[in-house]
């Protein structure tokens, strides 16, 4: 009888050790990411100036490190923001914007889910006043006053 008693406790820690194994696989297996397939890329260009101020109609060009061939672009709206996206899991990207000659670049990996967020540019677009320059005729008449100025010195 006191055989059978520890057969019997054998068979049960057995039982419990291999459920125990298999709920822990499957726990392992179950944590692990599956990789991405494709990876959108969202953001706002701001102006350097005035990082509350989105700035609108900047030309946006993302570049996967996967498929450089074919950078996604896109302009800003109202507000500044952006969105892109690729068929294809990125390990990095390459965010350029650019308006009125002024261009920031940006590089961001992806998160476990293909997604980059909150990818924030900052462009200093300057906004230069225009100065009046010399027309011709006071050009022409610096250049003869100047001439003028020469030979009466020169006289004396």
């Amino acid at each position: 009888m006191q055989k059978t008693t520890k057969t019997l406790t054998l068979s049960i820690l057995v039982a419990f050790a291999v459920i125990a194994v298999m709920g822990v696989a499957s726990a392992i297996s179950s944590a692990a990411p599956t990789p991405p397939t494709n990876t959108e890329v969202s953001g706002t260009v701001y102006l350097q100036s005035s990082p509350s101020t989105g700035v609108e109609g900047a030309n946006v060009s993302v570049v996967c490190d996967t498929d450089t061939l074919n950078p996604q672009t896109t302009v800003t709206s109202v507000n500044g923001s952006y969105a892109v996206a690729f068929e294809t899991a990125c390990g990095m990207v390459y965010v350029t914007a650019s308006k009125d000659g002024a261009s920031n670049m940006v590089s961001r990996a992806p998160n476990n889910f293909g997604v980059v967020n909150d990818c924030i540019l900052l462009l200093a677009l300057v906004d230069v006043p225009l100065v009046p320059e010399f027309g011709m005729f006071m050009g022409m008449t610096t250049i003869i006053g100047a001439l003028v100025a020469f030979f009466v010195i020169r006289r004396n």
